[in-house]
């Protein structure tokens, strides 16, 4: 449960500790399990929450960025619902949903304005895997989503609006209720602060995982 900023942030975190010795290649299979928004495939063929840290040690490198992100998803995910009392996400339009998709956004922006010059590798991340045979050009369409986010400097919420208005499409509710949550995330400082101590958390967890 992170945006694409988050992922890349966490996974330049442990290019080092994982030997990747191609990082497009790397970063590409951090980004590429989220495609499922643009190619319509079961999140179960992206997300397998059954991966552990120490399985970030094998594969190829387009495999370990896989992992790495699905590692966030699963830990920081975790953390993210005890932030709003939250058991279990039902739906896409549940509340819940909301609440969590709005503070995934403000950790984004953050982790984008951390990152500093390394952002720039977001608009430069390529891909030429189709894991799941999904159509090649569906999967390029999210990371060309992701380059119109990402090359809209400086990082701040307006930098979004591609995004944003792609969900919109799918849904005209989708993005008015995103922001809404969004704007009740931001001037509650006690969330805020929870939210972004998520990221050293799973941080602390993998390395620990790697060690075990």
């Amino acid at each position: 449960m992170a945006m694409q900023a988050t992922h890349v942030r966490f996974a330049l975190e442990f290019e080092g500790l994982l030997g990747i010795v191609n990082q497009g290649e790397y970063l590409a299979g951090v980004m590429y399990p989220d495609s499922r928004y643009t190619t319509g495939i079961d999140r179960a063929c992206t997300h397998d929450y059954s991966i552990e840290p120490k399985d970030l040690l094998t594969g190829t490198d387009f495999e370990k960025g896989w992992k790495i992100h699905v590692i966030y998803d699963k830990l920081g995910g975790e953390l993210l619902k005890k932030v709003f009392n939250i058991d279990l996400i039902e739906s896409a339009s549940s509340d819940a949903w909301y609440k969590v998709t709005a503070a995934k956004l403000y950790e984004d922006i953050e982790s984008w304005r951390v990152m500093g010059v390394s952002a720039d590798l977001m608009s430069q991340i390529v891909v030429h895997d189709s894991p799941n045979q999904e159509s090649k050009n569906k999967i390029f369409k999210w990371y060309d989503l992701q380059k119109d986010v990402y090359t809209n400097k400086p990082a701040r919420l307006e930098a979004y609006q591609p995004l944003l208005d792609w969900y919109q499409e799918i849904d005209p509710t989708i993005k008015e209720r995103w922001l809404n949550e969004y704007d009740k995330l931001v001037v509650d400082p006690r969330k805020c602060e929870k939210v972004l101590l998520i990221f050293d958390q799973v941080k602390q967890k993998v390395h620990d995982g790697l060690q075990g």
